[in-house]
């Protein structure tokens, strides 16, 4: 758990300055979590489930831009 925890947290710090990214902003080991910038639409998990299912063209294009 430490060592998958330990991975992303360089990652996101790696990629600090990634506009397609949530930013780390501070990080506790005891009890181990991360603290991340706030996203006023929430998770995009749920946002993405909360939506109608997008044209496939719309879809290609989100892909190719999550894809750079």
């Amino acid at each position: 758990l430490y060592s998958e925890f330990r991975s992303e947290l360089l990652l996101g710090v790696t990629l600090r300055y990634c506009p397609y990214l949530v930013t780390v902003i501070a990080i506790s080991l005891q009890p181990l979590c991360q603290v991340i910038e706030l996203m006023d639409l929430g998770d995009l998990f749920a946002y993405i489930h909360q939506q109608p299912t997008p044209a496939f063209q719309i879809r290609l294009q989100l892909a190719l831009a999550v894809g750079k």
